[in-house]
């Protein structure tokens, strides 16, 4: 009977004991599970607010510009297919805080109005531009053998000039964003640089423009741009265009094999042109039929 109840009393503490530990693991996992966690913060480019428990990111993007001058005015942002966005000032600070998407801005100053382009904006974004009554943009156009090129029309943003005996040039953007290009001319053809961009958000100091001054020869068209491609206007006397049969009116849709949709004249005059002697092969639509045609390049002097 002792014996019984020692082991009964033995037993007891046991469970006692199991019980507690029970509890101490408990609380343990449930202060475990109920610590608070840290939040998740993304920053963008400004810093969010700091929300506990939440994975935080600003929502928004800004847009901040300064102006010249006076400074009074206003700058405008319209979303595409949304409404327009505001900010005046007096001292020629402005912000805006736009929702990410795509916007067209532009700035009211002096009664005029200027257009500053079109920017993509992503939450966090901020965009900072320099707004001027008169930008001024310098530069240099050279061969490809990075020798100075004088005479040389340049043009963009609604001016145009020429470089001078060192190749050198200013030019006076009228837009706050756009493509500016060089032309050497050759006798009734001409060869394009590659475009150098220009932007109020992204204003860089002088640019150079590399032009293929080699001699360049041509088939005899003159081009226009359209939806479908390319447009034959004019097709000179004595060609090589008129020799291979193009015409008035007939859509050039490929050139050697390059689909044309969406292409600039000087785009395709930069493809159709080429080397003396080479031959370049066109895809031609004309009243609902498909034609190719290889043309030879040729050179010929502007007519009178």
């Amino acid at each position: 009977m002792r014996r019984r109840l020692s082991i009964m009393v033995v037993l007891g503490l046991l469970a006692a004991a199991v019980f507690v530990s029970m509890r101490v693991a408990d609380r343990a996992w449930t202060a475990h599970v109920r610590k608070p966690r840290v939040p998740e913060i993304r920053v963008g480019r400004d810093t969010p607010t700091r929300e506990a428990g939440t994975v935080v990111e600003r929502e928004y993007a800004t847009v901040h510009c300064t102006a010249d001058g006076s400074g009074k005015g206003s700058l405008w942002a319209r979303e595409e297919g949304g409404q327009a966005h505001t900010a005046e000032s007096d001292d020629g600070s402005f912000n805006l805080a736009l929702a990410p998407g795509t916007w067209s801005l532009s700035w009211q100053h002096d009664e005029r109005w200027t257009n500053l382009g079109t920017l993509e904006l992503d939450a966090g974004d901020v965009a900072e531009c320099q707004l001027k009554t008169r930008w001024a943009l310098e530069g240099k156009v050279v061969n490809l053998l990075d020798e100075p090129l004088a005479g040389v029309e340049v043009w963009g943003c609604g001016d145009t000039v020429q470089s001078d005996e060192n190749g050198a040039f200013t030019l006076n953007p009228r837009k706050g964003e756009c493509l500016v290009r060089a032309r050497v001319r050759d006798g009734a053809l001409s060869r394009h640089s590659e475009g150098a961009y220009f932007s109020a958000f992204d204003p860089v100091e002088s640019v150079k423009l590399v032009v293929d001054d080699s001699p360049v020869a041509g088939i005899g068209v003159v081009i226009a741009q359209v939806d479908e491609g390319i447009r034959v206007d004019g097709v000179r006397p004595d060609s090589p265009a008129e020799e291979a049969g193009l015409e008035n009116g007939d859509i050039i849709v490929a050139v050697d094999g390059h689909d044309t949709e969406g292409w600039s004249t000087y785009e395709a005059m930069d493809e159709i042109t080429g080397d003396e002697g080479t031959v370049v092969k066109l895809e031609l639509r004309r009243e609902g039929r498909m034609l190719d045609i290889a043309v030879r390049r040729e050179r010929f002097e502007a007519e009178d």
